[in-house]
């Protein structure tokens, strides 16, 4: 049986795409629009997309979203903080995510500099069975693959789909005392589009990357105020633990990966990166 127009209570109606209303035409409908706005959302899930559920100018909010998970990048203790989320989450939501994990060999991930030298993840690994230890790193390795980068952090949206080019940006909410984003349209997105944002690291490419916290611009003293923020110890030089450490800012690579970035850096081959050889390499790859 037809729902009954919301506007008229005539029969035949159409359900509105939230499913909150219906209506018997568009003349019922736009009569109707003022204060169904109200509680009509701009988005809905489709399948395990988010989808427009009407017109969306350039710079509306569409809505905002908290993430499943989130990665603190600055934090050395957030792959701890990470697990804890992720035993926190509903059973359906493990299985979700579960279905992301491409059966990649999880202690790979572990040879990771950003995971490999990281101490405070060595000493929680010890805390935890070797069940546990493998669900972290499927976990860390769908963070990889699906995350999405905002500012310091990765966040892990299910139906927030990536795409090259985006019809829509992702911001922090501030003031809210929760971790939340607004999903904010960067053109005009018609009705019944699918909502997408831009993943700004994708894949391995270093011409692509700049280092994070920094590298904005080509001018020597700019280049410099970021090196000395990477020499950790102050002794004028880039060791090779430092220097993957400020590549792993910006995702995780593999040893192979930062290995081959190192000895590419190393101009001198005198095993560590000084100011001279930061500048050629950044200048070279940004």
């Amino acid at each position: 049986m037809s729902p009954l127009c919301s506007q008229c209570s005539s029969p035949q109606a159409r359900p509105c795409v939230c499913g909150q209303a219906a209506y018997c035409n568009t003349a019922c409908q736009r009569s109707a629009w003022p204060s169904h706005k109200n509680v009509c959302p701009a988005v809905s899930v489709q399948g395990r997309s988010l989808v427009a559920s009407r017109n969306i100018s350039a710079g509306q909010i569409m809505t905002t979203l908290s993430p499943l998970l989130y990665l603190d990048r600055s934090d050395p203790a957030a792959f701890s903080s990470l697990f804890h989320q992720f035993q926190g989450l509903e059973d359906s939501s493990k299985q979700q995510i579960g279905c992301m994990f491409d059966d990649q060999d999880v202690y790979k991930t572990l040879e990771t500099p950003a995971l490999r030298d990281n101490q405070d993840i060595q000493a929680f690994l010890l805390t935890i069975s070797l069940e546990e230890f493998e669900t972290l790193m499927k976990v860390i390795q769908v963070m990889c693959n699906f995350g999405i980068p905002c500012e310091k952090y990765c966040l892990l949206f299910l139906n927030l789909k990536t795409d090259s080019k985006p019809n829509c940006v992702i911001e922090q909410k501030l003031g809210t005392g929760a971790l939340q984003f607004n999903v904010r349209a960067d053109a005009h997105v018609l009705r019944g589009a699918v909502v997408t944002v831009q993943r700004k690291v994708k894949k391995y490419n270093v011409k692509d990357s700049s280092l994070e916290r920094g590298i904005a611009k080509t001018d020597d003293k700019d280049i410099e105020v970021v090196f000395k923020a990477l020499d950790c110890d102050n002794d004028g030089y880039l060791s090779k633990n430092e220097f993957e450490n400020a590549l792993n800012l910006i995702k995780l690579f593999s040893k192979e990966e930062a290995d081959d970035l190192f000895i590419k850096a190393d101009h001198d081959c005198d095993g560590k990166i000084g100011l001279e050889d930061f500048l050629l390499f950044v200048k070279k790859y940004r």
